[in-house]
C-alpha cells in the first residue's frame, strides 16, 4: 500500500525539519512526504525542501485548507497527517500498516506522548487501548488524541468529503466522528508512536468565536443524538475555558451552567483562575 505523509505548516521553521525527518526515517519509509505551507513567511518552505519534502507553497488559508491541498496533491492509498511541531517514532508507519491490513477499521490511532516546551516528557494524550473505539466515544475529551496520531485510507477520507475548511478548531474530532460513523469503529493502538509538542498558542480566540466554531462543528454532525451533541459541546467549552482567564471563561461556562455537577466544570474554573495573569492574546491555543 502506497503511503503519503501530509504536514500542514504555517511559519514552522523552528520545527518542520524534525517533523519531515521523522517521517522519512521510518522502518517502513513513506512513498512521499508533502509539506503544505499555509502562507508561511519564514523559512518553512526552504527548510522543508532541504529536508527532502515535496512542498506546496499555498496562500494563507487555514490548517484544513492546507491538509486538503496536501491530500489532493498526494498519491498514497494510506494517508498520515503530522502537525509541523510534532514528530513520529521510527516504527509508526509499520505499526499502523499492520493494523490497517486487517481491513476492519475506519482509521487507526496511536496515543501521542506529550512533550512540554522544556522538552519534558508528559502523559499520553489519551488512553492506550489496543482495542476498537466507536464513533460516539469521540464526543468525550478523554479520547481526543491529537491531529498527528491517526492514519486513514484515502478512499474513506474522500467518502466523507475530507477536512471541513470552515472549522478553525476541533477539526480532528470532526474528522474522526464522521469517519467512524460512516465506516465503523477506529482502532486505538496500545502503544504511543507519536510525540506531541505542547506550545503556547499564537492565535487568539474570544468566547464568541469559540461558540461560533462550536455551532459550525455540531451542524456538520447531524447523526449525533441530542445527548451526544450536549456532551461534545460541554467538553469543547470546558477545554476552551481551561485556557482562558476566568473573566473570559465565565461566559463560556455560563452556557453549560446546567452541568455544574460535572467535575470538569470546577476544574475549568480552577484552571482559569491559574490563567488570570496570562495576556488575553495568548490565552487559548488552537490550530491556525
Amino acid at each position: 500500500m502506497k503511503v503519503s505523509v501530509i504536514i500542514p505548516a504555517h511559519n514552522a521553521g523552528s520545527w518542520v525539519e524534525k517533523a519531515v525527518s521523522s517521517a522519512f526515517k521510518q522502518t517502513r519509509p513513506p512513498d512521499e512526504v508533502i509539506v503544505s505551507s499555509d502562507g508561511s513567511t519564514d523559512d518553512t518552505v526552504a527548510l522543508a525542501v532541504s529536508a527532502g519534502a515535496r512542498v506546496l507553497d499555498l496562500p494563507k488559508g487555514n490548517a484544513n485548507v492546507a491538509r486538503n491541498a496536501g491530500v489532493g496533491a498526494s498519491s498514497g492509498e494510506l494517508l498520515f497527517f503530522l502537525d509541523a511541531d510534532d514528530w513520529f517514532e521510527p516504527d509508526k508507519i509499520e505499526r499502523h500498516l499492520e493494523t490497517h491490513s486487517q481491513g476492519l477499521w475506519s482509521f487507526v490511532i496511536d496515543p501521542a506522548t506529550m512533550v512540554d516546551e522544556d522538552g519534558q516528557r508528559g502523559r499520553l494524550a489519551g488512553p492506550a487501548l489496543d482495542a476498537p473505539l466507536a464513533y460516539s466515544s469521540f464526543t468525550r475529551r478523554r479520547f481526543w488524541y491529537g491531529g498527528s496520531t491517526f492514519s486513514v485510507q484515502r478512499s474513506r477520507l474522500d467518502a466523507i468529503g475530507g477536512w471541513r475548511e470552515e472549522l478553525r478548531s476541533q477539526q480532528d474530532i470532526d474528522v474522526w466522528l464522521r469517519l467512524a460513523h460512516r465506516h465503523g469503529p477506529a482502532y486505538v493502538l496500545g502503544t504511543s508512536h507519536t510525540w506531541y509538542r505542547q506550545t503556547a498558542g499564537s492565535t487568539s480566540r474570544s468566547p464568541k468565536l469559540v461558540m461560533t466554531n462550536l455551532d459550525v462543528l455540531t451542524r456538520g454532525l447531524p447523526f449525533l443524538t441530542f445527548s451526544q451533541k450536549r456532551t461534545l459541546r460541554s467538553h469543547v467549552i470546558f477545554t476552551a475555558a481551561d485556557n482562558l482567564p476566568l473573566r473570559e471563561a465565565l461566559p463560556l461556562l455560563a452556557s453549560v451552567g446546567d452541568r455544574v455537577y460535572d467535575p470538569r466544570f470546577l476544574k475549568a474554573i480552577a484552571r482559569s483562575l491559574a490563567n488570570r495573569r496570562l495576556p488575553a492574546e495568548n490565552s487559548l491555543s488552537v490550530q491556525s
